[in-house]
């Protein structure tokens, strides 16, 4: 298994993704704060990771949730 993240940005090497993750997630908590998420959601990484990944953001978390057909 493996993180969307990581299939996203393969193509960068290992070194990089980091920088790329903290990039991804400082223009998605902007964008929160631009459209009304609380702050506390905003201000909390762990809370703003999941809320990402929920919409579509790729990220480092594996999702282990069945799709349902």
């Amino acid at each position: 298994m493996e993180p969307t993240f990581d299939r996203a940005f393969r193509h960068l090497a290992a070194e990089r993704r980091p920088a790329r993750f903290d990039s991804l997630m400082a223009s998605f908590r902007d964008e929160c704060r631009a459209h009304g998420v609380p702050a506390d959601v905003c201000d909390d990484n762990d809370r703003l990771i999941a809320l990402g990944q929920h919409h579509g953001l790729p990220t480092r978390l594996l999702d282990w949730t069945a799709r349902s057909l």
